[in-house]
């Protein structure tokens, strides 16, 4: 077996500076599993605590907690509603030092400068619309791949999806129990851009897109023995996918498939 990453290793590779924003997608699955082969913990907290150091208090943080129950009629507990996004994510909900935006779909475990700001949206709809996506692009923030690939996690293309107009996804309104982090319960909907269920379908696992999103420098990737880094400066890449969604109908990011 090679080395054993630990979050020291991880973090010191990482292009990050004081004062950025940073949006967390990551798989630690393999990176526990191999320090426990040897006898090692590979410590999420203490990962959490470096990425906080390596961007300072002036820095922002956010990790992922979305959940799509609340696209099933589920409610949503502000509270208790779990991240279906990753280990990482959960385990900042679990710690005194983050708080969760408001969305029951998409929202963020938050630390940091503009925790507060965050925090306060009351966005109904999931991408565009004064949402934390929003704030993502307008404060050039960079997209942090921890051994995971764009094209699994890459939300903030369907945020320019949703700004340049698609013709293959249209918003849907959801509808479902929230109890907020007062525990009051009331009933809300909130909208979200879907797939058309009739007719032309599209999906996600264009074989050009992972190729497409390296040559345009969407993202720059390294690998740390056999870990995927990857990183995305979403103010940057917005002309890009712009362009390819408007021009050449998302010829790179989707496949168009017939429904049977």
């Amino acid at each position: 077996m090679g080395n054993v990453i630990m979050p020291e290793d991880l973090v010191a590779e990482l292009p990050l500076e004081r004062g950025d924003r940073v949006l967390v997608a990551s798989d630690v699955t393999t990176l526990c599993w191999e320090a426990l082969q040897q006898g090692k913990k590979f410590d999420l907290d203490r990962l959490i605590d470096l990425l906080q150091k390596k961007i300072g208090p002036e820095g922002t943080l956010l990790f992922p907690t979305y959940n799509w129950d609340f696209c099933h009629g589920k409610a949503f507990d502000y509270r208790k509603t779990r991240s279906r996004t990753g280990a990482l994510g959960q385990k900042a909900l679990e710690r005194s030092d983050f708080r969760r935006t408001q969305h029951p779909i998409y929202s963020f475990a938050v630390w940091g400068k503009d925790a507060d700001t965050l925090v306060a949206l009351t966005n109904v709809n999931s991408f565009v619309g004064d949402t934390p996506f929003d704030y993502l692009c307008l404060n050039a923030a960079k997209m942090l791949f921890l051994n995971v690939s764009p094209v699994d996690s890459y939300t903030f293309m369907h945020y320019m999806e949703e700004r340049c107009h698609v013709d293959y996804r249209f918003l849907k309104e959801f509808t479902a129990d929230y109890i907020d982090v007062h525990g009051m319960r009331s009933t809300r909907t909130y909208t979200m851009l879907v797939r058309y269920l009739d007719g032309p379908k599209c999906v996600e696992d264009n074989p050009e897109q992972y190729k497409w999103f390296l040559e345009r420098g969407i993202v720059r990737e390294k690998m740390l023995h056999n870990i995927r880094i990857g990183v995305s400066e979403l103010g940057k890449a917005v002309k890009p996918l712009k362009e390819e969604i408007e021009q050449y109908h998302s010829a790179h990011l989707v496949s168009f498939v017939n429904k049977e």
